[in-house]
């Protein structure tokens, strides 16, 4: 629990840093905890992904919830497994959304930072994020 605290606290402040500097309107809607998957998909230039994410978060609440009330029978089982299904998705779209934001950001390190995210289903892509959230230097071209 704690650390899914420290996860939502680290994409959010990156998020909205990252929303702030493209100029997208509201950047504090980063810390809506479903909505913040759009903002996501804004940030990374691939809105598409963002609603694919956020629709694969709300059904996968969705179907969980309804899933309890038929424990133990198909109806129940069904939902259970749509739940999963929808999560998956989400979480992929998550994932090239994030990594299409580390190519812009890190270019270098963008597949280790992708790579590492998965390997760890999620947790220290939002603590990349956080890393990435002011984008690389540019460093003056010598004359």
């Amino acid at each position: 629990m704690i650390c899914q605290a420290v996860d939502y606290v680290f994409e959010s402040i990156a998020l909205m840093e990252m929303s702030k500097e493209k100029g997208l309107p509201l950047p504090g809607t980063a810390w809506i905890p479903i909505y913040q998957r759009y903002v996501l998909g804004k940030v990374s230039g691939n809105t598409a992904l963002g609603i694919v994410a956020l629709v694969g978060d709300c059904v996968s609440l969705l179907a969980t919830f309804l899933s309890f009330f038929w424990y133990g029978e198909m109806p129940g089982n069904v939902l259970w497994l749509f739940a999963t299904s929808a999560r998956i998705v989400s979480f992929i779209a998550v994932m090239v959304a994030s990594y299409q934001i580390f190519t812009q950001r890190k270019k270098k390190y963008a597949v280790l930072y992708t790579v590492f995210s998965i390997l760890t289903f999620g947790f220290l892509r939002a603590i990349f994020l956080f890393a990435v959230r002011k984008g690389e230097k540019k460093e003056p071209k010598a004359v």
